[in-house]
């Protein structure tokens, strides 16, 4: 039976599904078994799948892995339930299609034990496309790692890179229902209350895209984001830190930009494999979230590559003249 201490920490692992055979589930599973740390335990939360013993077979691959049903009730929900049932001192939030590389969680737990104010460790991530495991790019940060560089977002962590004690993630209160989707980034914005944040710049997790992504919703996204930033900012303003409110506002600007550029890029990737239709959605999530961004990126690289790439579909489409 797993044991928790100071010196080896039990790390608690939830992973949410409302799937019976979730696509990338064995995967993600296996890079957990594969972890240098071997310490942990994984709760995954049926979140109502239509056949939940053919999930559980799916996990039965590991003692250290229980399944807890519910009914379905969202991701936030389910991230909640996951984590009233974990035993660890520290724990994760692991979505079923992303990969941790097997530095992952040794990594972070190390991190946390050079930092005893930190509240939580996260890292650089690798983003791959569907089935394939090379990189499309790697997201690095730079600059200190600050509460303000947090809620500006400059140095904001995603969720799946994060390893969090469980002292903070209870103080914090956990998942806002109400934010379903958009739920991880008013975690991050309320869980460096408790204590900053521990960055490493080694690549430990990949990010997955493909076509079941939440954040293939752009406008779902757009609107997460809006309503996440507006309830931080009353939240803030409320409890009268009058700073961090006025700071989080001013970088509001520089927030939409870096998504929707973040949005363009994606959508040459579709563009580049021959997807028009998939990369329409990416370029109004840019144009809702910032306007004047995506207009002003008009004519650097990313811009250049898709009207190429648009012009050369559109002459592959073209009838050839008769001779």
């Amino acid at each position: 039976m797993s044991t928790t201490s100071p010196a080896s920490p039990l790390v608690s692992i939830i992973i949410p599904t409302h799937r019976s055979e979730p696509p990338f589930l064995a995967e993600t599973l296996a890079s957990v078994i594969g972890q240098e740390w071997a310490n942990w335990e994984v709760i995954v939360v049926d979140d109502g799948s239509p056949d939940p013993d053919a999930l559980r077979k799916l996990v039965s691959i590991d003692p250290r892995i229980s399944v807890v049903r519910t009914a379905s009730g969202g991701v936030a929900r389910a991230r909640n339930l996951g984590f009233e049932h974990a035993r660890g001192d520290l724990v994760a939030f692991l979505d079923y299609d992303d990969v941790w590389y097997p530095n992952h969680l040794s990594t972070a737990v190390g991190n946390l034990a050079n930092n005893e104010r930190a509240s939580a460790s996260y890292s650089a991530f690798d983003v791959v496309q569907g089935a394939t495991k090379e990189p499309v790019r790697t997201a690095h940060q730079q600059g200190p790692v600050t509460r303000h560089t947090v809620l500006s977002g400059g140095n904001r962590p995603s969720i799946t890179t994060m390893v969090i004690r469980r002292d903070a993630m209870a103080a914090a209160g956990g998942f806002n229902p109400v934010f379903d989707g958009a739920d991880d980034l008013d975690l991050v914005y309320r869980l460096v209350d408790q204590g900053p944040y521990v960055r490493s710049d080694v690549v430990t997790v990949a990010y997955r895209k493909h076509d079941d992504n939440w954040s293939r919703d752009g406008g779902a996204m757009a609107s997460g984001f809006r309503r996440v930033l507006a309830a931080n900012l009353e939240r803030l303003t409320a409890a009268g830190d009058l700073e961090a409110a006025a700071y989080m506002k001013s970088f509001e600007h520089d927030q939409r930009r870096y998504l929707a550029r973040g949005a363009l890029v994606d959508a040459v990737a579709e563009v580049r494999s021959g997807k028009l239709k998939r990369a329409i959605p990416h370029i109004v999530w840019a144009i809702r979230l910032s306007p004047s961004a995506s207009l002003s990126i008009i004519g650097r690289p990313p811009i250049r590559i898709l009207k190429q790439s648009l012009r050369s579909l559109s002459a592959k489409g073209k009838p050839k003249a008769p001779s």
